[in-house]
């Protein structure tokens, strides 16, 4: 009983959390188009850094991408 709880109560927390987080689409210029699960990091070096929807991580030049926009 106290196994199930805790399942309830994890999945109710990912739930929340999960809608928590606005996707994106982020464009580049080549034609190529990425869905990410939150708003991708810009880092210092002049990258865009956001974890797609199949859980892969992509790391995109600034200069290559033509637009991010909310999905």
């Amino acid at each position: 009983m106290r196994f199930l709880l805790s399942l309830i109560a994890l999945t109710f927390i990912m739930v929340t959390l999960l809608g928590c987080s606005t996707p994106y689409i982020i464009r580049t210029k080549d034609g190529r188009e990425f869905h990410s699960v939150a708003k991708p990091n810009m880092t210092d070096d002049r990258y865009i850094k956001f974890l797609t929807k199949e859980g892969r991580e992509v790391l995109l030049k600034q200069d290559e991408v033509s637009s991010i926009s909310e999905e």
